[in-house]
């Protein structure tokens, strides 16, 4: 990140740079300080096509409104040849839901190249939308057979394990190996948690909820406190995550605030948080 940024002071006209910042930015969870990255790139170079889509992905990602990158995107991208740009047609037609014209995508970017892991995993997460699980494990292997170190591949067949098919005891073996790859992993540490949680396992499940937190997992700040109760403790964790979440603005943001002020029995301010998550989901299903 900080050679990205002295890059950056350098020459303010990389677009690229940008762009990979904004993915650094991603990648830490760091959503609104990613945004502004990508809206460099686009306003350095608007067509740029996968700022717009990782402008995109960041938005859906935060509950909020993201078709109008996609799509242009997608009108942008209208006939794609290179990899790149069927990677990108690929990810526009998956975040407009347009989902069996994605996954046809995928499969030709196979058939010119079967290499990359990006592809194959991408392509697991689709086909798990599309509840065709026992594919999307095959992608999922494919893309770490590919590249054993890429851990999004193990944390996405851990989450299919673990909420598809309720192999929690499997899943908990590929977040393991998701962390391994990745040991800073956010989310594999929280979906642990959730298994553990799953089996009944409540030591264990408090302890990776407590990894997770350590790289400001919010939700996990939330369940950890659910998870130690009526107990006087719990109220530090929810205050944390009152504090890390101050001004939510999607949906979720709003539904672990209210899960906060659930747990510290402030049942009005919690309701109002509940209101606004779900009309924000209302809205996003209009």
């Amino acid at each position: 990140m900080q050679l990205y940024e002295k890059a950056l002071n350098l020459t303010k006209s990389n677009a690229e740079l940008y762009h990979k910042k904004g993915l650094c930015l991603r990648a830490l969870y760091k959503y609104k300080e990613s945004i502004e990255c990508f809206d460099e790139v686009l306003r350095i170079e608007p067509t740029h096509l996968a700022a717009l889509n990782f402008k995109g992905l960041t938005l859906k990602a935060l509950k909020l409104d993201c078709n109008d990158f996609f799509s242009k995107a997608n009108d942008l991208n209208s006939n794609p040849e290179t990899l790149n740009q069927l990677l990108n047609k690929a990810i526009s037609l998956h975040g407009l839901e347009r989902n069996e014209e994605a996954l046809h995508v995928y499969d030709r970017m196979i058939a010119i190249d079967s290499s990359d892991p990006v592809v194959f995993n991408n392509r697991g997460v689709l086909l798990k939308i599309m509840n065709r699980f026992d594919e999307a494990l095959k992608s999922y292997e494919r893309s770490y057979q590919i590249q054993p170190s890429y851990c999004y591949s193990y944390n996405n067949k851990g989450i299919l394990l673990k909420d598809c098919l309720k192999k929690n005891k499997e899943a908990i073996e590929y977040f393991d190996k998701a962390i391994e790859k990745y040991p800073t992993y956010a989310d594999a540490y929280k979906n642990k948690a959730s298994a553990f949680y799953n089996l009944k396992n409540y030591q264990e499940a408090f302890y990776f909820y407590e990894k997770a937190i350590q790289f400001n997992h919010v939700g996990a700040l939330n369940f950890k406190g659910f998870l130690i109760g009526n107990q006087l403790e719990s109220e530090p964790w929810f205050e944390k995550a009152l504090e890390l979440n101050e001004m939510p603005t999607n949906a979720e943001d709003f539904k672990n605030k209210g899960l906060s002020l659930d747990g510290l029995n402030k049942y009005e301010e919690a309701i109002s948080c509940f209101d606004e998550a779900i009309q924000m989901n209302s809205n996003d299903a209009k």
